[in-house]
């Protein structure tokens, strides 16, 4: 028998010293890398404490439950760190060569979670019918909610993606054509792409923040702005797979985008645009210019967790992503709650928009 030993971190100092532990393990996506979980960590008032849980096989790392505990009607419930409202897909981090099975691992790292945290439930969302942890959710666990996460695949000639993109029955290349045709005539139009810190990326993130309160504030969706705005300004400073894209015409942005490249993907996250311009399809033309730049480089144009009408535009492939509540009274009770909240995500998720 493989000695196995599980341990639980639950304190906010102890993430920092997860670094060369966490880098141990593969993580299936950019929302559970040490980078990203982290830096949601050092900044965040949305969670009670960590809750994570790493296995060990004679010492070494194989598998980390990445999770906190956050409250909700008066309960304290184990969750997915981070929280929704970053992280589009929620999933464990596992090595293919580990000694046990995912379901296993979910089971005793669940279990140890819970009682090391004190929580009565648990609820995971955001998880990919591909997540290594689908399976015992599925199986134990109460659905939720269900939604799709549309992607794009590429990783060719930007000609032959574009087939792809007809498809979905839309006629995107001459549409943005058109809008890029007519908006050079407005003046000189550019599209730069920011991989690090500087006064150009932060005043792009500054054009996205903008924009985005403006629509927060119109759909009267509740949030931590703050919070929001500074942990991406930490990921563009810090966070190397991170990226500003920004479309400016005479130097002015009309639409930005922020994401991640990561593992031959680009994680579309957080776009903008310039509302007065929106015959122009701005944000649409920003995207169009990151496929035909990107196109061979990249394997998957990844738009995130919704399905909103904008991305169905471009694609027809999506993946079926759920979310998932313990099957205990007190999970009863939070799962209509999570009803409510499932609402406000997928409001949240529409202003995701071109």
């Amino acid at each position: 028998m493989p000695e196995i030993e599980y341990k639980f971190y639950g304190d906010f100092s102890d993430i920092p010293t997860l670094e060369t532990v966490w880098k141990a393990v593969e993580s299936p996506h950019v929302f559970q890398t040490y980078e990203f979980v982290s830096s949601w960590f050092s900044i965040t008032h949305h969670c009670q404490h960590p809750a994570v849980v790493i296995g060990y096989e004679r010492g070494v790392p194989f598998g980390i439950l990445p999770a906190c505990v956050i409250k909700r009607n008066q309960f304290r419930i184990l969750s997915w760190a981070p929280v929704p409202l970053v992280l589009d897909y929620g999933d464990i981090l596992f090595n293919t060569d580990a000694p046990i099975r995912p379901e296993e691992f979910m089971r005793r790292a669940i279990d140890l979670a819970k009682e090391s945290a004190s929580c009565r439930t648990t609820a995971f969302y955001h998880v990919r019918e591909d997540a290594t942890c689908y399976p015992f959710l599925q199986q134990r666990f109460l659905l939720a909610s269900r939604t799709i996460a549309p992607y794009l695949v590429a990783g060719q000639p930007f000609e032959a993606t574009l087939r792809k993109v007809r498809e979905a029955r839309s006629n995107q290349k001459a549409n943005c054509e058109r809008n890029i045709k007519r908006l050079k005539e407005m003046g000189q139009l550019n599209l730069t792409i920011y991989r690090e810190s500087s006064d150009d990326a932060e005043r792009a993130l500054a054009f996205i923040f903008k924009h985005k309160k403006k629509q927060f504030s119109r759909t009267k969706i509740m949030i931590d702005y703050t919070d929001y705005k500074n942990w991406y300004i930490r990921q563009i400073r810090e966070n190397r797979d991170a990226f500003v894209a920004c479309l400016t015409l005479n130097g002015l942005p009309i639409a930005g985008l922020f994401g991640f490249f990561w593992q031959e993907r680009l994680y579309y996250l957080v776009p903008a645009y310039d509302v007065e311009l929106s015959k122009y399809a701005p944000g649409r033309v920003l995207f169009y210019l990151l496929i035909k730049q990107y196109s061979e480089d990249i394997k998957i144009f990844d738009l995130g967790i919704g399905d909103e009408s904008y991305k169905l535009q471009w694609t027809i492939q999506s993946c079926d992503v759920f979310s998932f509540i313990e099957p205990t009274i007190i999970g009863w009770i939070a799962y209509n709650s999570t009803r409510a909240i499932a609402f406000a995500t997928s409001q949240i998720a529409r202003l995701k928009s071109l």
